[in-house]
């Protein structure tokens, strides 16, 4: 990597700058294969309200498929005087490298550059505890582009009684998340390549579950007969 903007994160494995600058116009030109455009509608919608304020003329970016990327995430963006060209592997790379595309730009240029870049993990995430603060569903939307951005593609959402299961719906703690609003939150965040896995408390973490009045049966209680806030292997129920 070499003369990376200090802007860019996260920063690219290779970057090497070249002189002069592509000049960014208000409408896109995109050549890209129509089984993917609808895959990268969120990073594409992003691109054209950047460029809608600019002058009017054309942007030209074309994307390809790559025969050689180093990973399935990897990608390879070039920009010369002439227009922007992106290859890749998969639509993960599409992101990534349309991403990186909207960070380079600035006043209506975009430096002319070479970069090849692939996440170092498969599984890059965060985590948001509902169990300790119940996030709005919509405020957890907000943050999805920004994770995006970052390079993240695993929401793990730590549920306890926040969630309204179905079956146990009594458990649901104020302003728990339904199962709607929950899938609402898996859509979004399957739109900006990220996966949502919920953490599901085990038996020996509880106290959730056995501090209900109608559940109480099934906490294994101390010798002491306080709530150990442990669920009982052997409770029939």
């Amino acid at each position: 990597m070499s003369n990376c903007p200090s802007t860019l994160f996260p920063r690219p494995r290779h970057m090497t700058l070249r002189d002069g600058c592509y000049t960014l116009s208000g409408m896109l030109a995109l050549d890209i294969p129509p089984e993917w455009r609808g895959a990268v509608t969120p990073e594409l919608t992003a691109l054209a309200q950047r460029l809608s304020s600019l002058p009017r003329g054309t942007t030209r970016l074309t994307v390809r498929l790559g025969k050689t990327m180093v990973s399935a995430e990897s990608y390879h963006l070039s920009i010369t005087p002439k227009g922007v060209a992106l290859e890749v592997s998969c639509i993960d790379g599409i992101r990534y490298g349309l991403r990186t595309l909207m960070k380079l730009m600035h006043d209506g240029t975009v430096p002319c550059c070479e970069i090849t870049d692939w996440p170092t993990l498969r599984y890059r995430g965060v985590q948001i505890d509902l169990g300790r603060v119940i996030e709005r569903p919509d405020t957890v939307e907000r943050l999805l582009p920004i994770y995006a951005d970052l390079g993240y593609n695993v929401l793990q959402l730590y549920v306890e009684n926040a969630f309204v299961f179905p079956s146990h719906p009594k458990l649901a703690r104020p302003y728990a998340w339904t199962l709607e609003q929950t899938m609402q939150v898996v859509e979004t965040a399957g739109r900006y390549g990220i996966s949502v896995i919920p953490a599901i408390q085990v038996m020996g973490h509880c106290a959730w579950v056995g501090s209900h009045s109608e559940y109480a049966e099934l906490d294994e209680m101390r010798e002491s007969g306080t709530p150990h806030g442990v669920l009982c292997p052997t409770q029939p129920r």
